[in-house]
């Protein structure tokens, strides 16, 4: 299954993907972790990507698109894929159409804006492995160090609060007419439209997966309907 998750900054997309790739043997694609290789290998996007992030912008189209086709064309697994906090734009989904990178499913994770700033100010990342701790929800068993490695954990410059509201902003102005793209789409009764679902992202880990892995079987039933149906 083809899986987009959408959600604010830290409404937990790279836990709930990492969890639901586990559960369904696939591949997660996380656009933040792209961007942030694209960095330290110094490709020539390095600069751009830096400084749009420092200022709290998206970074420019041309480079995500680039980034993600390169990425997803170069995966051999074909059972499906999770794409984690991308598409962001109708922009950007449209460029996925017209690249002929489609998706099944469409899941918006919510949460209060409070919840958002609260949640990223206090993220710590081991940037090698993309491991991500908070300082009140998740520590870490020494002080600044990663569990696994021992080497230390910083905190990213696009999770300030200055940061974290201007990306706040930016996400309010885009995610509502990115949704009424997909319901509009889903609705015009084309195939290859992906299902659209929101899901709250309050509560533990657990329980936001449980939610997820719900829609996921309701999709799944959906699908083996459908195929019965057009078997007939």
């Amino acid at each position: 299954m083809r899986i987009v998750l959408l959600g604010p900054p830290g409404a937990g997309k790279g836990t709930q993907s990492n969890l639901i790739s586990s559960q369904l043997n696939i591949p997660r694609i996380s656009i933040g972790d792209i961007l942030r290789v694209a960095i330290r290998n110094k490709t020539p996007f390095e600069f751009a990507i830096k400084k749009a992030m420092k200022e709290g912008r998206l970074v420019a189209n041309e480079i995500i698109m680039t980034l993600i086709k390169e990425f997803i064309h170069s995966l051999t697994h074909k059972k499906g894929y999770i794409l984690d906090g991308f598409p962001r734009t109708v922009k950007q989904a449209k460029a996925l159409r017209i690249q002929k990178i489609y998706v099944d499913l469409v899941i918006n994770i919510n949460i209060p804006e409070k919840e958002v700033i609260e949640r990223t100010t206090g993220r710590l990342v081991h940037l090698a492995s993309g491991r991500i701790y908070h300082q009140k929800y998740n520590p870490p068993e020494i002080l600044h160090k990663d569990n696994l490695t021992g080497e230390l954990l910083i905190r990213r410059i696009d999770d300030s609060e200055e940061v974290i509201r201007k990306r706040l902003l930016i996400y309010k102005k885009q995610i509502d007419i990115l949704i009424q793209y997909f319901l509009k789409w889903e609705k015009s009764g084309d195939c290859l439209a992906p299902s659209y679902y929101c899901v709250s992202g309050l509560g533990t880990a657990s329980e936001v997966k449980e939610r997820i892995l719900k829609i996921l079987e309701t999709q799944t039933n959906k699908r083996n309907k459908n195929t019965f149906s057009n078997a007939k």
